[in-house]
């Protein structure tokens, strides 16, 4: 079957804001399939808004829903440069599966704490996501990487199929089910840490992993937000709407906790299932293929078997920890990688390097208040890309 993606690392400085369309040509009674892996940015939201309206003018109508449609968004973590994009890419669209990593009622107050943005919706958004994506008639949510006893706690009898809807195989595993709840007509799926979807319209793989919650880090966090509320005499509602207190005792979890958000992140890979070939075209960038420098000046294009894409939204490991998406593959090449958290030092990826031969994507802010990207992965890295306010990253997968 011949078919292809565009796919899009948007310009929107310090956050993170990718796209991809499938398109299969004539035939098809749905040729396309849309999806998003975050939609943020803490630097602009007029950039921000003007790369989201332009993804949405080439998102598909369909008549049964009533509204343009984007099959797959998929949110890597709750904090504002990933997700304050949602409110304005939602706006007259229909989503028909969510991904996101599951966050207990605590981190999610956690969420509400770290976040700099007091827009109406992101506060609502970070108090109960489930419901916010619901009241816009979301088909389903899947919750990755649940807490096992909250996944018994909503256990829906002995039925643990899940829906995957018209779009995907149901390679939502049922040993991989923890609960499944219905709200609203909107199915809520627990799942565990890794997870598998195929677009069989595409024969288009999405894989899914994130960390296991720790959940001793957890009970840290509870007793630093107990103790800082003690020590202050305050209630958390009134810790939450002083901006003083607010980063105090953001720091003292900081402290004690690590970044506790960004280690919930949901990583993504996605390509085609094996192919016998595949053409890539990148936008203007230095590429490195078969150790010969293939394009310095104008288009890439250039072959791989079996080309994935994998996108890491501000994943942290420990020392010796490691994914299962992140390992060498010898059946297997990584086309695009994005780095971890806008090149922040916490994420030494040089030991998954061996995978990733090609292109590696920063997406930060020409002025972010962070000092990305650090000077120390930079030096470790071959063949990057750099997207920001000014600078987009494209490329396209043509399959025979």
């Amino acid at each position: 079957m011949n078919c292809n993606g565009a796919f899009r690392f948007h310009k929107v400085g310090q956050g993170l804001f990718y796209s991809g369309i499938l398109n299969g040509g004539a035939g098809k009674s749905n040729p396309t399939f849309s999806f998003v892996y975050d939609c943020g940015s803490e630097s602009s939201k007029v950039f921000r808004d003007r790369e989201i309206d332009d993804y949405k003018a080439l998102l598909p109508y369909r008549k049964a829903l009533g509204g343009k449609a984007l099959d797959l968004l998929v949110i890597s973590h709750l904090h504002d440069d990933h997700v304050n994009g949602l409110d304005h890419l939602l706006k007259g669209v229909k989503v028909d599966t969510v991904v996101m990593p599951y966050t207990c009622d605590k981190l999610l107050l956690l969420a509400q704490l770290e976040s700099q943005n007091d827009e109406e919706f992101l506060q609502d958004f970070y108090a109960d996501p489930i419901n916010w994506f619901v009241e816009r008639g979301v088909q389903r949510i899947v919750l990755l990487g649940a807490d096992r006893r909250e996944g018994e706690r909503r256990r829906a009898g002995e039925d643990m199929e899940a829906e995957t809807g018209d779009r995907f195989s149901t390679r939502i595993r049922p040993d991989g089910i923890l609960g499944i709840e219905v709200v609203d007509g909107t199915q809520v799926v627990y799942y565990k840490h890794e997870l598998n979807m195929l677009c069989r319209d595409f024969f288009w793989m999405f894989q899914f992993e994130n960390l296991e919650l720790d959940r001793e880090n957890l009970n840290k966090y509870i007793q630093t937000m107990e103790a800082y509320k003690q020590s202050k005499g305050q209630e958390l509602i009134n810790v939450l709407g002083n901006k003083q207190l607010r980063n105090e005792l953001k720091e003292e979890i900081k402290g004690a906790c690590g970044n506790m958000l960004n280690r919930t992140s949901v990583v993504m890979e996605h390509g085609p299932t094996k192919v016998h070939l595949a053409h890539i075209v990148c936008n203007p960038l230095k590429c490195i293929c078969g150790g010969e420098v293939v394009c310095q000046e104008a288009c890439v294009s250039c072959m791989h078997e079996w080309p994935m894409t994998i996108l890491t939204g501000d994943m942290e490991l420990e020392d010796q920890e490691e994914m299962e998406l992140l390992r060498a593959d010898p059946c297997k090449r990584c086309l695009v990688l994005q780095y971890p958290h806008h090149g922040s030092r916490n994420n030494d990826i040089s030991k998954f390097i061996q995978r990733f031969p090609y292109v590696i994507v920063l997406s930060y802010g020409i002025t972010n208040r962070y000092g990305h990207p650090d000077a120390i992965p930079l030096r470790s890295l071959g063949n990057t890309a750099h997207v920001n306010e000014r600078k987009s990253f494209d490329y396209q997968i043509f399959i025979e």
